[in-house]
């Protein structure tokens, strides 16, 4: 392929392929031609057989795009990629706007950062607590708020964990300013939303999202015991102006959640709710709200909302008579 001297403004590679030296030379001829780049999207597979069997020395060059402003890696999880990360951060992290980052399973993203790790750093040099904020992000364990990614206005993280640095990253992922924050699978999830109700912050957020399966994480500490219900309506109801709403969570009271997202009505236009039930066996399954007497009637009356979505089962949604159907009562 062939690409004109700083043409691109966009790049993607979403090809979700294993990320082998090769790969990564070819992404480099393209992006050192392209210094006008200012979105770049990557998918790959960081677990793929290739990079099990021969360790991949080679990074993508993220630092010498000056000009980039939006960033998403999907599937990163070689001790090279969070370094291509890093280096971006710590030469062009103030003009990012946007940051998107699934790292597929963080314990896993963890182990593979310690071996090489281990391998690379002198040998007295302590492990990291939590080496996505403390390496990648470079905040230290000092207990406050840290200032970094100060233009940043939307925020997507996945199985990244925030445990224990709930205050460093309150500051320095800019969530005062964020218009759009969503939550997918992170470990300490709510310890951080508290963090944020508990210093006071004013929000801008328009797009929330939290994603929380505990199947998902592989994890000693039940965070779907972690005082879900309150530390997500304390979160809700500090601030106003949500124009996107998604939730899907485990076991809560969805009666007192409804009073939460209620207190966004006036400007709410889209909102999907995604109940977990807790089975005998302590698996997560799909839970009915739909049929939930609790919570149905109240949110489904908001005359303003565009898009309503909501768990149900089957059986239930037989029940809907033709004229809720084709005339539903929004």
């Amino acid at each position: 392929m062939h690409y004109g001297e700083s043409t691109l403004t966009r790049y993607r590679w979403d090809l979700k392929t294993c990320f082998s030296d090769e790969v990564v030379l070819l992404i480099n001829r393209i992006l050192e031609t392209q210094e006008n780049l200012t979105t770049i999207s990557l998918l790959t597979d960081g677990d793929c057989i290739v990079t099990r069997i021969k360790y991949a020395p080679c990074a993508i060059n993220l630092a010498q795009l000056s000009k980039l402003q939006h960033l998403s890696w999907r599937g990163l999880k070689r001790y090279v990629d969070f370094e291509s990360v890093r280096q971006f951060i710590a030469a062009h992290g103030a003009q990012l706007k946007t940051l998107h980052l699934d790292l597929i399973g963080w314990d896993t993203a963890r182990l593979a950062w310690r071996q090489v790790f281990r391998r690379t750093a002198d040998k007295h040099a302590i492990l990291p607590q939590n080496f996505f904020a403390q390496c990648v992000l470079g905040l230290p364990l000092e207990e406050k708020s840290y200032t970094l990614l100060t233009a940043l206005q939307r925020l997507t993280l996945s199985q990244v964990s925030f445990s224990p640095m709930e205050v460093q990253l309150t500051g320095a992922l800019n969530v005062g300013q964020l218009q759009a924050l969503q939550l997918i699978n992170c470990p300490g999830t709510f310890r951080f939303l508290r963090q944020i109700v508990h210093s006071g912050m004013p929000l801008k957020l328009k797009l929330l999202e939290l994603t929380f399966n505990p199947e998902k994480l592989n994890q000693i500490t039940d965070e779907s015991q972690d005082n879900i219900t309150e530390t997500v309506k304390a979160f809700l109801e500090a601030f106003s102006g949500l124009i996107d709403l998604y939730l899907m969570l485990p076991t809560v009271s969805w009666d007192g959640m409804c009073q939460s997202m209620l207190h966004h009505k006036s400007t709410l236009r889209r909102l999907i709710t995604h109940g977990l039930w807790r089975t005998e066996v302590g698996f997560q399954q799909d839970g009915d709200l739909f049929g939930s007497p609790e919570f149905r009637p109240r949110i489904s009356h908001d005359p303003g909302l565009e898009f309503l979505g909501i768990s149900a089962s089957i059986s239930e949604m037989c029940t809907i008579t033709v004229s809720t159907i084709l005339f539903p009562h929004f």
